[in-house]
């Protein structure tokens, strides 16, 4: 709770990346609040009315994702919100702002993309889910250590630096400063 807090408020692509990971890890617990306890909780050094707010957040996870249909597979509503977000920013920065940096970031990510949408078998994935998707999927390769070619780590870094500059100007977009010259932001 208090990473995705500080993730949400400073990077939002790392928020769902974090949020993706916790998912998975509540559902390799069996959503038990013992192991949750053991595995999770009892990671932060803090006090007792701190841990009971996590114990908290986390037995509110588990009643979203088990209200939601979600305890197999997929994830919280509030994230598919949030990538229907960046969606609309990704399509807004390159169609109506015409945000040059961002152009030229995307260009050199939009082949890894469209494969991953090609690969992701969904029929309406948009191109900032199936980045942020296969983002996760190369974070899980690499947390199991599994080989990653080189052709796939080049692809991930071009697109890593657009999904970089599409959290930034989120959180632009989130403070009322998009679109703004630099010296003139909050």
């Amino acid at each position: 709770m208090i990473v995705a807090l500080q993730k949400k408020k400073e990077n939002i692509v790392e928020y769902l990346l974090y949020m993706f990971n916790i998912e998975g890890m509540l559902r390799t617990l069996n959503f038990d609040m013992n192991e949750i306890e053991a595995a999770l909780v009892n990671q932060y050094d803090v006090d007792e009315a701190k841990k009971e707010e996590i114990r908290t957040w986390y037995a509110n996870l588990i009643k979203e994702m088990r209200d939601s249909n979600i305890v197999e597979k997929g994830h919280l509503e509030e994230l598919h919100e949030i990538i229907t977000e960046l969606n609309l920013l990704h399509s807004t920065l390159l169609n109506i702002y015409q945000d040059e940096q961002y152009k030229k970031l995307n260009v050199k990510a939009n082949e890894a993309i469209i494969d991953l949408m090609d690969k992701s078998g969904k029929k309406n994935i948009g191109p900032i889910e199936a980045a942020i998707n296969g983002l996760f999927g190369l974070l899980m390769l690499r947390m199991s250590n599994k080989e990653i070619s080189p052709a796939t780590e080049s692809a991930f870094t071009n697109i890593s630096e657009l999904l970089a500059l599409l959290a930034i100007k989120f959180k632009d977009m989130k403070a009322g400063n998009l679109g703004m010259p630099p010296h003139q932001k909050n």
